[in-house]
């Protein structure tokens, strides 16, 4: 700072500053535009997660549906099956009836 006279101090000074007011301008604007972008983003993934929950909630109405579904279907198989094995007592039942009368009438 020898042989600079008070002017040219004065000088470089204001010109540091005017870079330093410029740099903040612009990292102020670039600030303003990633806050933007990031509300934006934000706005589109708060949407997103909107319409996840509705598909979660809708595919648990399905699921829990088709659940009553298969339960019903299972209970109805398990009815027929008990319907088929009474039948097929019956049937045995009959048979040996029949069987037992043949032998009584051999006898």
């Amino acid at each position: 700072a020898f042989g600079q006279s008070r002017a040219e101090i004065i000088q470089v000074e204001r010109q540091k500053a005017h870079t330093l007011r410029a740099k903040t301008r612009e990292d102020n604007a670039e600030h303003a535009a990633d806050c933007d972008r990031l509300s934006q983003q934000s706005e589109w993934l708060r949407g997103e997660l909107k319409q996840c929950d509705v598909e979660m909630q809708t595919e648990r109405e399905h699921t829990a549906e088709a659940c009553c579904a298969l339960e019903s279907h299972l209970q109805n198989a398990s009815l027929q099956e008990t319907r088929v094995q009474a039948d097929a007592f019956t049937l045995v039942q009959e048979e040996l009836r029949m069987h037992a009368q043949e032998l009584a009438r051999l006898r």
